[in-house]
């Protein structure tokens, strides 16, 4: 093996005499030897490699539904190297951005990566969002180690409540909800959600800014919620409540729709038949909408048990078996029609209201091709939602 003394001593220059038989002349050649200097390099190359490097790391704080960038976020960060003691620093971003430098590892490290593990933990908080927190380790010191880490803020989460406005208990599924929030640096963020088949949707929201909600839906007026906070939606189960009222028209010739608590013919009996356009306290007309519970469109003849149905000609009414327009479609007509509940069919007053001549204009509006039994029992229809429509 070369030692120091070996490489000098071969270092030394060397005087050579060469005779030249040609001209009988003697030649001195002197031999001068340089520094090997990769030998030298050889023997620092460890040196080299225990060269302590750092490595930048750059956490960019946003907000996870608008995507900006949070100023003064608190960021603990932990990290450290081949089971050394672990290492702390405190951080407030600037500009949504805390950036700090690891130190601890070698060049060697950099270049064969295996030696130890690495392991950095930021932990983030701010009052107006729930903590979040962050952690990534890495085998591989400088191959995985992350130099840039993005984090985002969870709110809290809130729900928001799409209601009948005539029923608050009664939600209403597929509404759009249109989500604004104006944060404190001025900046807004506006999107839009559907509610589920619960009618209900579920947000996380900072508590740092105002908020705005508008939910409708085709066939309702809409509804608002101006400039409130979480705090103020998650306070009481009716500050989150957006109420929805059903468009419907007034009842006109053509368009209309006649529901009862008794059977319908052309004349009344008190508590038993009501007359076909004659609202008593039994019944009620209805225009052109959609009425998503059955109680709120015609209660008068829900109350009574639900008997009787005269539709006018060119009005379509689909009756279903549960409210919001759910379940199985129990009826389906376009008038004119009149129908009442098989389970009277028998009854002596009104057995032949399908065959007897009705009085006019009744008759002529209402022919006896018009008029027939329901298939099934009529009094559960009371329980569902009707939709009247109109030509």
């Amino acid at each position: 093996m070369l030692t120091i003394i070996t490489i000098l001593e071969r270092m030394k220059n060397t005087t050579t005499i060469i005779h030249n038989s040609n001209t009988a002349e003697y030649v001195i050649k002197l031999t001068k030897r340089t520094f090997p200097w990769w030998i030298l390099l050889f023997l620092l190359l460890p040196l080299l490699l225990l060269i302590p490097v750092t490595q930048d790391v750059t956490y960019s704080i946003s907000d996870k539904i608008s995507g900006n960038l949070i100023e003064n976020a608190k960021v603990n960060i932990l990290y450290n190297y081949s089971d050394e003691d672990i290492e702390k620093e405190d951080f407030t971003t600037n500009e949504g951005i805390a950036s700090f430098s690891i130190e601890g590892y070698r060049v060697y490290h950099l270049l064969f990566g295996r030696d130890g593990s690495f392991e950095i933990e930021a932990h983030v908080s701010l009052d107006c969002y729930n903590k979040t927190s962050y952690t990534k380790n890495s085998e591989y010191l400088i191959k995985n180690s992350p130099t840039s880490v993005e984090i985002s803020m969870d709110g809290q989460e809130v729900e928001i409540h799409v209601v009948n406005k005539d029923n608050t208990n009664l939600h209403i599924p597929e509404a759009t909800v249109i989500v604004n929030i104006e944060m404190p640096d001025a900046s807004i963020n506006t999107f839009d959600v559907k509610t589920d088949h619960n009618g209900i949707v579920k947000l996380a929201l900072s508590d740092c800014g105002q908020i705005s909600l508008i939910a409708n839906k085709t066939g309702y007026e809409s509804d608002s919620i101006s400039k409130t906070t979480v705090s103020d939606l998650l306070s009481d189960n009716t500050k989150n409540r957006l109420k929805l009222k059903a468009i419907t028209s007034q009842p006109e010739v053509g368009c209309r729709a006649f529901f009862a608590g008794t059977l319908i013919s052309d004349e009344q009996m008190t508590g038993h038949i009501s007359e076909v356009y004659v609202v008593d306290k039994y019944s009620e007309y209805v225009g052109a909408g959609e009425y998503p519970d059955n109680s709120v469109a015609f209660p008068k003849a829900v109350k009574t048990t639900f008997d009787g149905i005269a539709v006018d000609q060119g009005t379509r009414v689909v009756i279903y078996s549960k409210k919001n327009f759910q379940g199985s479609v129990l009826l389906d007509v376009t008038g004119p029609a009149v129908i009442n509940n098989v389970t009277w069919k028998t009854n002596s007053s009104i057995k032949d209201f399908c065959t007897k001549k009705f009085k006019e204009p009744l008759e002529t509006n209402f022919p006896k091709s018009t008029r027939r039994w329901s298939k099934t029992n009529m009094h559960s229809w009371s329980n569902g939602s009707v939709k009247v429509i109109c030509k």
